[in-house]
């Protein structure tokens, strides 16, 4: 048991830090064009 959560907790951990640098990136891309175009 203690195994199988300790292995869960790793993937939601590698999951979220995903998510958040797909986000970061998207962020930063969207500022970049509202730059250029104005």
């Amino acid at each position: 048991m203690m195994k199988d959560a300790h292995v869960l907790k790793r993937l939601i951990a590698c999951f979220s830090s995903k998510i958040t640098l797909m986000t970061w990136r998207r962020k930063k891309r969207k500022r970049r064009r509202y730059r250029r175009n104005n």
